[in-house]
């Protein structure tokens, strides 16, 4: 999260400030820009949580089954 945060700021003087930008439009250019890229962050970590939340859940059942079958082997 710190790295967006940085790298906001650092886009912000690197395209806006040393074209000459002044900081309403920078600001109005941040502010119309940051509800997209907060959707798509919103959405990678929880895509992210619901696999962890699978891989987790797999590890057990697969323990599970394995314990179940091992009086057959």
């Amino acid at each position: 999260m710190v790295a967006l945060l940085i790298d906001v700021a650092l886009c912000a003087y690197l395209l806006g400030a040393r074209r000459g930008w002044d900081r309403t439009h920078i600001a109005h250019v941040r502010g119309s820009a940051l509800p997209s890229v907060a959707m798509v962050i919103l959405m990678a970590s929880g895509i992210g949580e619901a696999i962890g939340v699978l891989t987790t859940t797999m590890d057990v059942i697969g323990f599970g089954l394995t314990a179940s079958l091992w009086p057959l082997m």
